[in-house]
């Protein structure tokens, strides 16, 4: 019952968000410029970085820009993150990680310049489920053999997560290819769908604040964009 209301307050959340930006473009008298296309943006730093072993989680990240006119346009950024480790530490033995996370924003960017590009502000609410597996074998002593001895751990969990950025960004656009870049701040709902009792004991993606929107715990969202990308239509 909880995770339905939950979902339900998201979706509202998302729907309220969308609904007043959509509102507001509706309500100017800008005229629609044919010549912006529609734009397919892919992140090449995440998408990099995801091949350094044991270093970042694997992200394909995608951002759709799809103009209203040349001030407003309206924002999709769906993502996938995968990640499988295996650790040994001082402390613990054979440890397991992985992490699969999924989801997507939908909100609006408007230029400051009222051109299509430049500097831009944003608004998105964006909502993910994520689940992790964390196995290990935790050290508690040396046994009347010598030998050390370990205990079967398991920190489990499932959540979905529900944030809210605003973001300044700027957009440079040529006629074969786009850029942007941005910085989003914001604040990040994280409701448990499952979660066992070893869970932060060993978490080593748990922190206080959302990372690129990847987080555990309610409170600070931050992410950071740099976009390639290709005008379509």
């Amino acid at each position: 019952m909880k995770t339905r209301s939950f979902l339900l307050a998201a979706g509202i959340v998302l729907a309220m968000a969308f609904t007043s930006v959509s509102a507001e473009v509706s309500n100017t008298d800008i005229p629609l410029n044919t010549n912006q296309k529609t734009s397919v943006y892919l992140h090449p730093v995440r998408l990099i970085t995801g091949f350094v072993e044991n270093a970042f989680p694997f992200m394909f990240y995608l951002t759709g820009e799809f103009p209203f006119n040349e001030r407003y346009a309206l924002i999709v950024d769906p993502f996938l993150m995968t990640k499988k480790s295996t650790y040994t530490t001082a402390r613990d033995y054979n440890e397991v990680f992985a992490i699969f996370a999924i989801g997507s924003g939908i909100g609006i960017r408007r230029f400051v310049n009222g051109n299509a590009d430049g500097f831009y502000l944003q608004l998105i609410p964006n909502i993910s489920y994520w689940e992790k597996t964390d196995h290990w074998e935790d050290w508690i002593g040396i046994g009347q053999d010598g030998k050390a001895e370990y205990e079967d751990k398991a920190g489990d969990a499932s959540a979905i997560n529900v944030d809210v950025l605003g973001y300044i960004g700027y957009s440079i656009k040529y006629s074969k290819i786009s850029l942007f870049f941005d910085i989003g701040i914001g604040y990040g709902f994280t409701h448990y769908l499952s979660r066992s009792g070893d869970y932060y004991s060993n978490d080593p993606f748990s922190s206080e604040e959302k990372i690129l929107k990847v987080g555990d715990q309610n409170g600070l969202s931050i992410d950071i964009n740099i976009g390639v990308g290709i005008p379509l239509l």
